[in-house]
């Protein structure tokens, strides 16, 4: 009984999706991630979905590979401004709410750039001082990088 009503609610969350895209229905990002999270589709389904809907993913994907080398460059290059640094911090957010849409790949790269991160957040912590605080920072705790004053040299965290 319990997994027919499984499959039938992911059969509806299904539909519902499919109807916010082919309306071409902008989709709130906590709505979607709810939804995948609630339901437990796999990255697979949520290709399927985004197929099934006429949505192109590879110019999604495109999207995320440039943001991720962005994300990485922000990262690595402490030559531009406080303020342009501060952009890295933008990007992981917004590459966290959809990472429903990252592939295996992508969800690679972007670990290895997190590591990088957490390894430079001495000098980013510095980098930024004058215009960022990371100790008084109101994002949530499980955004990480808003929080880089609980990491130490090395990207230990400082708990």
């Amino acid at each position: 009984m319990k997994e027919k009503w499984e499959r039938e609610n992911k059969e509806f969350y299904k539909e519902v999706l499919l109807d916010f895209l082919r309306e071409g229905t902008e989709l709130d990002s906590s709505f979607v991630h709810y939804i995948v999270q609630k339901v437990e589709f796999t990255q697979e389904e949520i290709h399927d979905i985004w197929k099934e809907a006429n949505v192109d993913i590879t110019g999604k994907s495109r999207k995320i590979d440039g943001l991720l080398c962005d994300y990485k460059d922000y990262i690595t290059d402490l030559e531009v401004s406080a303020f342009e640094t501060m952009v890295l911090f933008h990007i992981r957010t917004y590459l966290q709410k959809f990472m429903y849409l990252l592939n295996e790949e992508q969800k690679i790269e972007l670990e290895k750039c997190d590591e990088m991160l957490k390894e430079n957040a001495d000098q980013l912590r510095e980098h930024v001082r004058e215009i960022y605080n990371f100790s008084e920072s109101k994002e949530p705790v499980d955004q990480w990088w808003w929080h880089l004053n609980r990491f130490r040299k090395g990207g230990k965290s400082a708990k």
